[in-house]
């Protein structure tokens, strides 16, 4: 991992916020411990993959974000953003209970920061580091995309 993406990957994790969000987001880089993802994805697939994220150290997936010509990412938001209590509803069934992971949601004004952001939403899902839980396996499964009993890595 390059050091300068590392340290704007650091930054977002211990604080969130919505100019080091722009600065990660324009780093164009996905890795193990980043995903960006256009639109929401199937509950199972997102629980695979903080699953995944989970048994390497932590993560973070953005959401909102869609990969465009040459590797280059675009902020192109989402209608639809959720609380902890809501996103783990939709993935509880596919991991264990002792599972560490946040959310944030970000919601640009229509106003106030670069024309590419301006009036739109973001989701950042970020999974802690839970050594003390390793390895995190999958409960439940759902047809080919996530096997319970199945410990998944990235």
């Amino acid at each position: 991992m390059h050091s300068i993406y590392r340290e704007k990957f650091a930054a977002v994790l211990e604080n969130a916020h919505r100019e080091n969000f722009l600065d990660l987001v324009d780093e164009n880089m996905e890795d193990n411990n980043l995903d960006f993802k256009e639109t929401w994805i199937k509950n199972a697939e997102l629980a695979k993959i903080m699953l995944g994220m989970g048994n390497i150290g932590g993560g973070l997936i953005i959401i909102g974000v869609k990969e465009v010509e040459n590797n280059r990412m675009e902020p192109i938001g989402l209608e639809t953003t959720y609380d902890r209590s809501q996103l783990y509803n939709k993935v509880e069934k596919f991991i264990p209970s002792s599972f560490d992971f946040h959310t944030i949601a970000f919601e640009y004004p229509e106003k106030g920061y670069e024309e590419r952001v301006n009036g739109k939403s973001f989701q950042l899902i970020k999974i802690e580091k839970q050594d003390e839980n390793l390895p995190l396996v999958a409960t439940s499964s759902s047809g080919n995309t996530i096997i319970a009993g199945h410990i998944y890595i990235r």
